[in-house]
């Protein structure tokens, strides 16, 4: 609240403050929570992938808590959700405007010109993801070093990147790994999953049975 522009040496006004508040409260909370189902629904539709992840956890881990030492010692988990950002991306339209005249491609933008593109179109373009509808953690060995710069953008680039981004991986590692090792969640038989936009892409309608990994069911589904 106290902060000053480093040109101008203005503070923000009442309405900028709110304005970070609102982005710093949803964005840190909503996107989050909006990956956390697919990469669950994805586990349980890919019980080799969850395997996988369960001997990686176990190696790491054994049965000691989530530590922060341990975020950046699990590759395959992060793969996991590497891909889930991919295949299921929390945003749907992302817009920019022009400042300058602006060349894309063999088209001249205007300056002032709004555009806006969308996650969903670009990280399943067969160009760059070869066979794009399968959920694949192991693309990431090679693509991430081949990719070219634009063509994955979970958090956006530039000036306008998430600030949490890192935050944002370390929670779903943390969440993931905690919940995983305790109970395996079942899809609902005869269920389509399909995404909605809201604020965020999420699951419509996504059931699912939590059993614990002793195979006792537990109380909610």
């Amino acid at each position: 609240m106290s902060a000053r522009d480093e040109e101008t040496g203005q503070q923000l006004t009442d309405s900028q403050i709110r304005s970070e508040v609102l982005t710093l409260a949803v964005a840190g909370t909503e996107t989050t929570a909006s990956v956390l189902p697919w990469v669950l629904y994805e586990l349980a539709r890919h019980p080799d992938i969850e395997a996988r992840v369960l001997d990686e956890l176990d190696d790491v881990l054994g049965d000691e808590p989530v530590t922060f030492d341990a975020v950046t010692r699990l590759p395959y988990l992060d793969r996991v959700i590497k891909e889930a950002l991919r295949l299921h991306h929390t945003g749907w339209l992302v817009t920019r405007r022009t400042l300058t005249e602006t060349r894309l491609g063999p088209w001249t933008v205007p300056a002032g010109t709004e555009l806006a593109y969308c996650q969903h179109a670009l990280h399943r373009d067969p160009a760059f993801f070869p066979d794009p509808l399968a959920f694949d953690p192991d693309r990431w060995l090679d693509d991430e070093q081949t990719l070219p710069p634009g063509a994955f953008l979970p958090f956006g680039a530039g000036k306008h990147k998430c600030i949490r981004d890192r935050f944002a991986l370390t929670e779903l590692i943390t969440a993931i790994a905690t919940i995983v090792r305790r109970v395996r969640l079942e899809l609902a038989p005869g269920q389509t999953v399909r995404p909605i936009a809201r604020a965020t892409v999420r699951p419509r309608t996504l059931l699912m049975t939590v059993r614990s990994r002793r195979d006792a069911a537990l109380p909610g589904a």
